[in-house]
């Protein structure tokens, strides 16, 4: 059964097509949010595995060590909450610590082994969730979308 979206036409309330149009993609935005999160976490429900701890093996991935206040900065969370997730992680075995030449004491991290295998044994189960999902998705308007989703936030940065 194909869903029927309904044309956008501006109104004699005052509220552009423009405006109607982006509430509307925000609204979607917002629902579609949240149901992809459930998607994934369901996905991937490791025993206390929390999506920002997700989020640390895959920034930790791109490789080179990093450091405590670094992830927080680039996850926009506080350093303090990334420090619990770090040492969860490292009484997994999934990261291991470096020194830091530049701070004595902040160490860098870096993914184990177990880390790698395991961010890959995720990332699989992340990809398959996506892969079902997306069976009856046209890839064009996928695209588009992310070009639409990619301007808006492009918007968001210049005008928080």
């Amino acid at each position: 059964m194909k869903t029927v979206v309904p044309r956008i036409r501006p109104k004699s309330d005052g509220v552009s097509a423009q405006l109607r149009a982006l509430s509307m993609w925000c609204e979607e935005l917002e629902l579609g949010h949240k149901m992809l999160q459930s998607l994934l976490a369901a996905s991937a429900p490791e025993q206390g595995m929390a999506k920002l701890e997700r989020s640390l093996l895959k920034l930790l991935s791109h490789g080179g060590g990093i450091g405590v206040p670094s992830m927080a900065r680039a996850l926009g969370v506080s350093r303090q909450h990334v420090q619990v997730l770090i040492n969860n992680l490292s009484a997994r075995g999934h990261v291991v610590r470096a020194h830091n030449p530049a701070h004595k004491r902040s160490p860098l991290f870096t993914l184990s082994a177990d880390g790698v295998v395991y961010r890959n044994i995720l990332e699989g189960k992340r990809q398959a969730a996506l892969a079902a999902l997306g069976a009856g998705l046209d890839t064009t308007t996928l695209y588009d979308t992310v070009q639409g989703l990619r301007r808006l936030r492009r918007a968001l940065q210049r005008d928080p």
